[in-house]
């Protein structure tokens, strides 16, 4: 077998920091990617290996196609061969949607929709009646008495919220005669054709006649029904008309030859699963598919824990997002609300019953029916089977959203693939990442190649194939340290981190126990919410602690939504009684959230060192000279910045049938300024040069001005050194975003008498960087600070003060306190569900 059917050969890969790489990863094995914070992991594997892999398959496609597709530059290599089609896990750091759940995340709501849709016994909503077929008759019957004496508008629906301009359509009507349209809320004439836009979507209803509903016209009336109902296949709208020819919507009445309501005439129209979408026609119009009711429905507001926890639960749709007329759908018993509320396992065995059912003898059912069975199976055996559709993936920690996505790969049948994950150890338990393992194992058994960009120790130890990166990040990153076999790692310690942590493991540093008299504890009580059942639970003052548990204990229903609340509430009380000191000061919650406060939010300014630059490139002569202020060198101001980009230094091109894409300002060139400003220069930087160094080199630029390094160090220290001081904080992950947040606590700040709550922090961090995070959060603790933590990761287990360990399952198999307590405590636990690992 030639070399490149057995391995994936790299040469000369420069992409970003990579230096010029020869790289030969082995087929049909597992290959663990790692490294420092920046070393160059993901400009390897996601913008060489992936990038190539998936430009190459693009270009099988036709040229028409591809025009659609996002074909990006070739990356920066020599030679790359022995790749497959690609299928890439990447993490999703963005924050999703308030209208995402776990069942549009993981397709099940689609496909119940089509079940739904298709198969569902339809009822009347207000009477219950199976709305069964009336006759031509009954319905003039039921329009008369609806409308006695007023002015009927008799309305064949066309089109029902799609997108496209319809002038065959429209064009086939006027032809026909008839003379006007209903479109989107306004009554339109046919001649000439209205002219829609393509990409809107748009409702549209013929309007067949205006009848006065009198005995004399009654002859009238029936033709007109009928023609309705052969221009629309069975169904028609009735309206009250206005005066002016308008029409009375809210006077609607839906009948139709197929079916209706023997009280009132109800009819459902044709339904597609779009009327059992939340995101669409589904949706319940009292909380817009939210599923709770809030004042401020702005999607793309992040809200805090607080405004997330005070929304009450929307009673018309019980939280379903779905609308309450669907209720009156339902399959086998069962409506779309109802199934959204089941947790996962219990959906998994309602969906195995309708495998006995009469309708399993339909071949479109049993196919359908196939499909999301296995996906519910295939997300219970993962270890999901309490989350019900319903649940809003905002609400899951990393853990639960991490192994939803995994559920979407790891349990297919594909032969000859290329998998690339990222990170999917994150916010998993020991025991959750050796079911992990054991998947990827079964995915190499059928033939794919896995490439892991991981630092799970676990996962290195038992991968066929480890590439470690570095020596450092940004500049100082970029080379192969190393690549070997697990079980050599020894032969390579001195030149590896990773080889020398395999061989014996590293030694973070240790601290010796508080004695039991001087302990002071902060106490929750009451803590009840989600699936918790604590009575109370105690947490270590100026001390580091750890939550941990497996995914779905309770971790961050605990940490972010009953002790960030409580603590919040009780110093807001302190102030209030101006108590003494001692009592705590503040409280902070540094979470995974983007800290984009706007569209040129960069590390810079979020370390507020940005102003301390403008000011030194101000006061330059050549600055002076061309009269440019501190307000010129803003990004926020106009002035100096460059207008057509924003100081942006790129432009987004919305797409509409994918993800925006952003390019580079043909003006400024990605400077971000005008050249007037670009021109004044400082040691032979231009402020753009500046904004383009990384946090490493612009501490060696600033080194003398100490007001700038003070608020740089920081970053630097806590392993951020490799990040660019412009780069958009939009494009942090959410581990570079909890430490950058940590940075300004570090300078000089009191932080004594505060508590930080810290949410995974180690989650994509190399042993290196875990030391150094380790060394920061125990000086906060020795200035006074106290540190809760959720965390899995047993290095910094064995390095906390003090441990709560949540379980002993998930949902509503966990949510108890199993262990509380020190490190010491915790290996003699015979409830623990941990102490096998530490």
């Amino acid at each position: 077998m030639s070399g490149d059917r057995q391995n994936i050969v790299i040469k000369g890969a420069s992409e970003h920091n990579l230096k010029n790489i020869d790289l030969v990863i082995p087929r049909q094995k597992i290959t663990v990617v790692t490294g420092v914070s920046g070393s160059g992991k993901s400009s390897l594997v996601f913008d060489t290996i992936l990038a190539e892999a998936q430009r190459r398959f693009f270009h099988t496609l036709s040229y028409y196609t591809r025009q659609f597709l996002d074909m990006s530059t070739r990356p920066k290599f020599h030679v790359l061969k022995g790749l497959s089609p690609a299928i890439a896990l990447a993490q999703m750091e963005t924050q999703a949607s308030p209208r995402a759940t776990v069942g549009t995340f993981s397709d099940i709501a689609e496909l119940l929709g089509v079940l739904f849709a298709r198969f569902g016994k339809q009822h009347c909503p207000r009477h219950g009646h199976p709305t069964e077929a009336l006759t031509e008759n009954e319905i003039l019957r039921l329009v008369e008495e609806k409308f006695a004496g007023q002015l009927l508008a008799v309305c064949a629906p066309i089109v029902e919220q799609k997108k496209g301009h319809f002038r065959a359509r429209l064009n086939a009507l006027a032809e026909k005669g008839y003379l006007k349209i209903f479109a989107d809320g306004r009554v339109l004439p046919l001649t000439p054709v209205p002219d829609l836009e393509r990409e809107e979507k748009h409702t549209l209803k013929l309007i067949v006649d205006y009848v006065r509903v009198q005995d004399s016209q009654r002859s009238r009336l029936l033709r007109s029904l009928k023609l309705a109902f052969a221009e629309s296949d069975g169904f028609v709208e009735c309206f009250a008309s206005l005066k002016d020819g308008q029409i009375d919507e809210k006077s609607q009445a839906l009948f139709s030859a197929r079916g209706g309501c023997p009280d009132c005439g109800f009819s459902w129209p044709a339904l597609d699963s779009r009327y059992f979408a939340v995101n669409s026609l589904g949706r319940c119009p009292e909380c817009n598919a939210l599923g709770t009711l809030s004042e401020n429905e702005d999607d793309t507001q992040e809200e805090s824990v607080l405004e997330t926890l005070s929304k009450a639960i929307c009673s018309a749709c019980s939280g379903t997002g779905f609308a309450a007329r669907l209720a009156a759908i339902t399959l086998n018993g069962s409506t779309i609300q109802t199934l959204n509320l089941l947790p996962l396992r219990e959906l998994w065995r309602f969906l195995n019953t309708l495998q006995t059912h009469p309708l399993a003898q339909n071949l479109a059912f049993k196919r359908v029916l196939d499909e999301v069975t296995q996906i519910a199976e295939r997300n219970h055996k993962t270890g999901l089977g309490y989350l019900h559709l319903a649940r809003r993936v905002r609400s899951l920690s990393g853990g639960e959203i991490g192994r939803l996505k995994l559920a979407g790969i790891l349990s297919e049948t594909l032969r000859g693939v290329l998998y690339i994950l990222d990170e999917p150890s994150q916010g998993l338990h020991p025991l959750e990442i050796n079911e992990l393992l054991m998947n990827l194992t079964r995915l190499k058994e059928l033939g794919n190649t896995i490439i892991v960009v991981d630092h799970d120790e676990f996962i290195i130890r038992n991968a066929d194939w480890v590439v470690d990166l570095g020596p450092g990040g940004g500049a100082q990153g970029g080379e192969v340290v190393a690549a070997f076999a697990p079980e050599d790692a020894h032969r390579y310690k001195l030149q590896s981190l990773t080889a020398a942590n395999l061989q014996n493991k590293l030694a973070f540093p240790q601290t010796a126990a508080m004695p039991a008299p001087e302990r002071v504890f902060i106490k929750i009580t009451h803590a009840h919410i989600h699936n918790l059942r604590i009575p109370n639970v105690s947490f270590l003052r100026a001390a580091f602690n750890v939550v941990c548990g497996v995914s779905g204990a309770g971790k961050t229903s605990l940490v972010l939504h009953t002790v960030y609340p409580q603590l919040l509430a009780n110093i807001e009380s302190q102030r209030q009684q101006k108590v003494r000191r001692s009592e705590l000061a503040s409280i902070h919650l540094i979470d995974r959230k983007s800290l984009a406060k706007s569209t040129v939010s960069m590390p810079i300014t979020y370390l507020d060192a940005f102003t301390g630059v403008r000011q030194i490139f101000a006061q330059c002569p050549e600055a002076q000279i061309r009269g440019l202020s501190l307000r010129s060198l803003s990004l926020h101001a106009e002035g100096g910045r460059c207008e057509h980009c924003g100081g942006k230094g790129e432009i987004l091109l919305v797409m509409k049938f994918l993800p925006d894409a952003r390019v580079r300002c043909e003006y400024c060139r990605g400077k971000r300024y005008k050249q007037e400003v670009l021109d004044v220069l400082y040691r032979g930087y231009s402020i753009a040069d500046i904004l383009d160094l990384t946090i490493a080199e612009a501490c060696e630029v600033f080194k003398f001005h100490k007001q700038i390094l003070k608020k740089l160090q920081p970053a630097f220290d806590l392993g951020l050194g490799y990040l660019k001081l412009g780069q958009p904080t939009l494009s942090l992950s959410g581990g570079e975003n909890q430490r950058l947040k940590l940075a300004p606590f570090m300078s000089g700040t009191n932080v004594a008498n505060t508590v930080f709550l810290l949410d995974e922090p180690t989650r994509g961090l190399h042993v290196q960087d875990v030391a150094a995070l380790l060394k920061v959060l125990r000086d906060l603790v020795v200035r006074g600070a106290t540190i809760i933590c959720i965390e899995h990761s047993t290095d910094v287990i064995r390095h906390a003060d003090w441990i709560v360990e949540l379980g002993p399952g998930a949902a509503d198999e966990g949510g108890q306190v199993i262990f509380e307590g020190d490190l010491a405590g915790l290996r003699g636990a015979e409830a623990s569900r941990m102490r096998a690992w530490i």
